[in-house]
């Protein structure tokens, strides 16, 4: 078992013991160690089509990491071993499992906000906190943990963006002619 590893040793098809790692023998017969990496996974899901609670179309980018159980969890290891080995042995598989969870995640966050609390300034940190959470509480059956939740990217349709521009548009030349009016009178 590699450094960076965690090992299951299986004997009959049952699990006799989850080991650190090191070296390790045993010449029985239908024995087995099947080991997965036990460092982080990179993740990064984007759902294009989310809609806020106020019916406005975004798209959002969630990236962060995935751990495995490590060995101090090897009790849970042994309980989830036949359920979830896929996941732990395969990145594969643990990117599929990490994409639909974080499509529900970021789904439920940005639905139950406005849009303008999906978007600007410190609602958005609001919003990376509630999928880190959301994330967080969907992992833990599988006996994942997620850390480094982020939201790098809020992506707007291009009707919402141009109307967004038309309305930034407005206030400048707002307060252009307010300016130029102090100007004129000054």
């Amino acid at each position: 078992v590699e450094p960076d590893e965690i090992g299951v040793r299986i004997q009959g098809g049952r699990i006799v013991e989850v080991v650190p790692p090191g070296v390790y023998s045993d010449l029985g017969l239908f024995v087995r160690l099947e080991t997965y990496s036990a460092t982080s996974y990179q993740f990064s899901v984007t759902d294009a089509e989310l809609i806020t609670s106020d019916s406005q179309r975004l798209g959002v980018t969630v990236s962060g990491s995935v751990f495995r159980p490590n060995f101090k969890k090897a009790d849970l290891i042994a309980d989830l071993w036949t359920r979830y080995r896929t996941i732990y042995i395969s990145d594969e598989a643990l990117q599929a499992v990490v994409n639909d969870l974080a499509a529900q995640a970021m789904k439920v966050c940005v639905g139950d906000r406005p849009f303008r609390d999906s978007i600007i300034g410190s609602a958005r940190d609001d919003l990376r906190l509630c999928i880190d959470t959301e994330l967080s509480t969907l992992m833990e059956p599988y006996g994942l943990d997620v850390q480094n939740v982020t939201v790098p990217n809020v992506l707007l349709s291009p009707e919402v963006q141009s109307l967004l521009d038309s309305i930034t548009k407005s206030r400048l030349e707002t307060e252009k002619a307010v300016q130029d009016k102090a100007r004129a009178t000054a």
